[in-house]
């Protein structure tokens, strides 16, 4: 393979696994919910935790 296709590829899998890590957290809220386990507040502080880091991230 060229080392072209081998990056493309890499990305695919590094993408492939963000999603994956996305689905996981979304079902961790999600579930905590239903249990009464984390309320609207925390949930807001885990969203603007995650956008700090995702704007870190990408500079």
């Amino acid at each position: 393979m060229s080392k072209m296709k081998d990056l493309k590829r890499s990305i695919e899998v590094i993408a492939g696994q963000v999603t994956a890590q996305q689905m996981i957290i979304e079902g961790v809220i999600v579930e905590a919910l239903r249990k009464n386990a984390i309320d609207e507040a925390q949930i807001m502080a885990l969203l603007t935790q995650g956008m700090d880091i995702l704007r870190t991230t990408k500079a």
